[in-house]
């Protein structure tokens, strides 16, 4: 993925957090700030890729470790599921821990030493390999029996009042060779995770079994767990046991696990490190929300609150995402404000102006920018994927001596792969944003609903869901936690059109145009329209119902119809609210495999007792100015100037023979034209209202 807009943290804020250039090996001036930077964005916004890139520039070149919290295996290939918060004596948090040390002592190229994780290694060793006692299994292994009655006389001796170090130690000495065989089996680790352990443990008994023990990090960890009777280890026993309780002080043990890493991190930059201003580790964190009620937020946030506060220390540099809305966040700088130990800011949005920057000194259509734009609702990865698709397209036509264009774009976009297998452009585009197959073929159905209504009418005659009603809030939730920057029409309220993001909307319809019949498209759209009362039956109805009733018309590929109600609205309506109608009416898809035209001159307005004279005039310019209108306002339709000049006339015509008190179609008149050469479509074209 190309990445614009991103140079703030790339190339400023982390190499000066890190101490080193991302690309060189100059050392900028270190800049102390808050260790984490926390990126914001919506799913495709780019933030995996940053942190790639991070990973790719890094790599091989400061303690480095990389994870996907989103994954059950955190995006370690061969590893399998790694323990969760299902176990008593294992966490995600844990888990993380496990990697994050390991992976972060492993040697640096031309470094003279690696990372050492004392404190850390005791913490997970007393909560992940010093389990509460459990009935024995009379089936059990041999091995896994000894270690119980190990694990049973340790506990014996670690929680009388006196303690017998000597006594204690031996028995230490004992469980450390009953527990390396089984520390898979102990720990849950999958196959493949074992050395994670074997890392943890050998440090840990390095630092219980030492001559003199570690007194540095027992000392730590007894400053810490003040709320705990006895000696370090002691405390450090019955901290791994609160542990196992699995209750709301979790998370308080995970952030003083978190605080552990820190400080040994803080511990292995010696004088030596720091007078050669020694690059700071990175840990990259990928969706770090990805599991509920704030799981491995908390711990990091509340992690800092643990260390020394009369030092400064030399933390790692932590750069993670979570899945949000950027809007509202400060943007990405190079020098952001810190909110204590946190930086958060919002990965922007790729527009037209980041979109050109990312096409570089390739020819493009001057349209191409626009439909990219649209197409990706400023997702990164989409407008990534649109720009490649269009990079080919360019190098064919060389091969072939002509010119890349638009057209070519587009027609792989009109239709799906005609392999009979789910391929093609327009299915890569729609699996970015919905990866899962049933939930894409749900959201699908309900990207041509237009309220809460339609999409309950919509799951009832074509899902046959037991409960309509539970599939939609299921629907709901995926929406609001992936696509939370919603979009609904000008003219109405929050919940029309139901699919409230609209990139993801657009390439729906699209998608179920290319792949319905007529006849299946004809069905749905009737199915929708019949909710309504039809505008000729003489029920009163609200403005919304009928314009609903409208729209789906229109998909169907009656103009005419339209045409007439439009002609009777014009009449009736304040032109202001005409142009709303006209607005949502104009939105309607294009039906597939259907030529319109433009409705016949006849119709009860035109022809009816007390018809005005200029009825025909009138209704002529509503039926083309209506056709120029919806054709102009397809999702893939480029900037036509006959569509806009035809537009123009038309609101001259109508403006001419309407009273128009507001100005409103006296400024559409003026401003539609402009909106539309910018590349913007019904619904969203403005309508202004001004007193005469």
């Amino acid at each position: 993925m190309r990445l614009y807009g991103q140079e703030a943290v790339l190339d400023g804020l982390v190499p000066q957090l890190v101490g080193l250039d991302r690309t060189t090996n100059r050392r900028p001036h270190h800049r102390r700030a808050a260790p984490v930077v926390h990126l914001v964005g919506a799913r495709g916004s780019g933030k995996t890729t940053l942190l790639d890139d991070l990973r790719n520039n890094y790599r091989n070149r400061v303690p480095l470790v990389r994870a996907d919290l989103a994954r059950e295996d955190f995006g370690f290939e061969g590893l399998g599921r790694l323990p969760g918060d299902d176990l008593p004596n294992a966490s995600h948090h844990t888990s993380l821990l496990y990697l994050v040390s390991h992976y972060l002592q492993l040697a640096v190229p031309g470094s003279w030493t690696s990372l050492k994780f004392r404190r850390l290694s005791l913490g997970l060793l007393v909560v992940t390999t010093w389990p509460a006692s459990t009935p024995a299994d009379p089936d059990e292994p041999a091995d896994l029996h000894n270690l119980r009655q190990q694990l049973d006389r340790f506990r014996t001796v670690i929680t009388a009042d006196s303690v017998d170090r000597r006594r204690r130690n031996e028995l230490i000495k004992q469980l450390f060779d009953a527990l390396l065989p089984l520390i898979s089996t102990v720990t849950a680790m999958p196959p493949g995770a074992d050395a994670l352990a074997q890392t943890v443990l050998t440090t840990a008994r390095d630092a219980l079994l030492s001559p003199r023990g570690d007194r540095g990090a027992l000392n730590w960890w007894k400053k810490r767990l003040g709320d705990y009777q006895g000696d370090a280890i002691q405390r450090l026993y019955r901290f791994g046991q609160t542990f196992q309780q699995q209750d709301h002080r979790r998370n308080g043990i995970e952030a003083l696990l978190t605080a552990a890493l820190i400080a040994d991190i803080d511990d292995s930059y010696d004088l030596r490190r720091r007078l050669n201003d020694t690059p700071r580790p990175l840990i990259l964190l990928d969706n770090l929300d990805a599991l509920p009620d704030d799981r491995l937020i908390a711990p990091l946030r509340d992690a800092f609150a643990h260390l020394d506060a009369d030092r400064p220390g030399t933390h790692p540099v932590f750069v993670v995402t979570t899945q949000g809305p950027s809007r509202g966040l400060p943007p990405l700088t190079r020098d952001p404000i810190p909110d204590g130990t946190w930086m958060t800011m919002g990965l922007p949005p790729v527009r037209q102006r980041e979109i050109r920057m990312m096409l570089g000194t390739t020819l493009y259509p001057t349209e191409l920018p626009l439909l990219v734009d649209r197409l990706s609702g400023g997702r990164a990865a989409t407008a990534c994927t649109l720009l490649d698709a269009f990079d080919r397209v360019h190098q064919a036509a060389d091969r072939t001596g002509g010119a890349g264009s638009t057209r070519a774009l587009t027609d792989q976009l009109r239709s799906p792969s005609d392999t009979g297998t789910r391929a093609g452009l327009l299915h890569d585009l729609v699996d970015q944003f919905l990866p899962d197959p049933a939930l894409r073929a749900r959201i699908r159905l309900l990207s041509a609903a237009l309220d809460r209504g339609e999409a309950i009418a919509l799951l009832t005659s074509y899902r046959q869901e037991t409960d309509p009603v539970d599939r939609l809030e299921e629907v709901q939730a995926h929406l609001t936690a992936n696509h939370a920057d919603p979009y609904h029409w000008p003219s109405y309220g929050p919940g029309t059109p139901y699919l409230a993001d609209r990139a993801l909307r657009t390439l729906l319809l699209q998608e179920l145009r290319a792949e319905t019949s007529w006849a299946g498209w004809e069905q749905m759209h009737s199915l929708l329209r019949d909710r309504y009362p039809s505008p000729t039956d003489g029920t009163p109805r609200p403005p919304e119902a009928e314009a609903k009733y409208l729209h789906h018309t229109l998909a169907l590929g009656d103009v005419a119809e339209v045409t007439n109600a439009l002609h009777r609205r014009f009449l009736a309506d304040r032109p202001a609210d005409w142009l709303t109608l006209l607005n949502v009416v104009c939105s309607a898809p294009q039906p597939p495999d259907v030529q319109t035209v433009p409705a016949p001159l006849s119709c009860p307005t035109c022809t009816g007792p007390g018809a005005a004279a200029g009825s025909p005039t009138v209704h002529l310019a509503v039926a083309r100015l209506l056709t120029a209108l919806w054709q102009q306002s397809a999702p893939l339709a480029a900037t036509d100037e006959d569509h806009v000049n035809e537009i123009a006339a038309h609101l001259r015509t109508l403006r001419a023979v309407s009273d128009d008190p507001e100005l409103s179609l006296l400024r559409a008149r003026d401003h539609w034209p402009v909106q539309l050469r910018q590349g913007t479509q019904a619904p969203d074209l403005p309508i202004e209202r001004a007193n005469a």
